[in-house]
């Protein structure tokens, strides 16, 4: 079940548990790691706030996943098996002419 392996966390403590699930990262990505995290911050802090009326910043999200994606924390989008192939398109006059032996 998805909730058994993604129990309810706050935006940090996913976070955190994305960071030590990835043995790729370097220390050239601290910088990075502390951004993601001052987001995290910022956006479990909003989720309070916006229950309790507040305004909500629509921009945090994107920047979090943007920091994420750099430090591959990001799942690759699959090629969608469903979707039909590009038509050929056909052949000019040129492409024909290309095409015919010389005897």
């Amino acid at each position: 079940m998805m909730s058994d392996k993604f129990p309810m966390k706050s935006v940090s403590e996913a976070l955190e548990d994305s960071l030590r699930a990835s043995p790729g990262l370097l220390k050239r990505n601290s910088a990075t790691v502390a951004a993601a995290r001052s987001l995290a911050l910022l956006i479990d802090d909003q989720a309070v706030q916006v229950s309790e009326g507040g305004r909500f910043d629509n921009t945090v999200f994107p920047t979090f996943l943007k920091f994420c994606e750099a430090l591959g924390l990001t799942m690759e989008k699959k090629p969608d098996a469903k979707k039909p192939a590009e038509p050929k398109k056909p052949a000019s006059k040129m492409d024909k002419f290309k095409g015919l032996k010389v005897v």
